[in-house]
């Protein structure tokens, strides 16, 4: 009875803390908005198709143009990665006058970006659609990486990088990419008609009245459309890739309190 004791109390208070830490860790600020919005992955990789260097772009500029005008679709973006899922490059990122170097996560988005995942502008402005290939470019950094590289001072207007490097227009809100556990880390955005990716994200935020399912046939139609050889679309909602980004610490708590 006294062994039986003893470990029914240190499992009621291991799930006790287990318990404590998971409803925390639901309380974590994210930085973004992702209720109602959508992922999908594409990969243009056909060399016949997409050699030339504005195939890519023209792609891209036909699928967001197609895709914003289904009904119930509110918003639409693009991105080379999307927050607790795919490749989020780090690079080390210097300033020319003084010398210093941070490394960053390097994103490749478009201007609906902020909008679709409702990320705030805190200072400057956005990427726009005129922030074109032959135009300066130009870049949008987080708030950790201007306070990181920048202190106190306006980084609107700076130049960051070399060859010719990139200046910077505004400064956006932290968010979490990693996971939740682990805190925001400097990131710059640039845009996708500055920076060309075959392998991106389409987002898109369904408005209140509409779910994923009732504009996923048009949207698979659209992709199928513009390039039949492309592999099957598949879609996930960003609050799913977030519950799956825990699954594990999850099924930890289930498992200790059941025990």
């Amino acid at each position: 009875i006294a062994t039986q004791a003893a470990v029914a109390t240190a499992l009621l208070i291991s799930a006790t803390l287990l318990l404590m830490s998971f409803w925390r860790l639901g309380l974590v600020p994210l930085g973004f908005d992702g209720n109602k919005v959508a992922v999908m992955e594409l990969r243009l990789l056909n060399p016949a198709r997409y050699r030339q260097g504005f195939a890519i772009p023209q792609f891209q500029s036909d699928l967001l143009a197609r895709v914003r005008a289904v009904p119930g679709i509110a918003d639409v973006g693009l991105a080379s990665a999307v927050p607790f899922t795919g490749f989020d490059r780090p690079i080390g990122m210097i300033r020319p006058e003084v010398g210093t170097q941070i490394i960053v996560r390097e994103r490749v988005v478009d201007p609906g970006y902020f909008s679709v995942l409702r990320i705030p502008i805190v200072r400057g402005r956005g990427l726009t659609q005129t922030d074109r290939a032959e135009s300066t470019p130009v870049t949008v950094i987080s708030e950790s990486y201007a306070k990181s590289a920048f202190g106190t001072e306006n980084p609107i207007g700076k130049t960051i990088g070399s060859d010719p490097g990139l200046e910077v227009v505004g400064v956006v809100g932290d968010t979490r990419y990693a996971g939740l556990e682990q805190d925001p880390t400097p990131a710059i955005y640039i845009n996708r008609e500055q920076q060309t990716r075959p392998l991106f994200d389409i987002i898109f935020r369904t408005d209140a009245n509409t779910g994923l399912a009732a504009v996923t046939p048009a949207v698979r139609q659209i992709v199928r459309e513009l390039d039949p050889t492309l592999p099957t679309v598949t879609f996930q909602t960003i609050d799913r890739i977030i519950d799956a980004s825990v699954a594990n610490r999850r099924f930890y708590t289930v498992a200790t309190v059941a025990f």
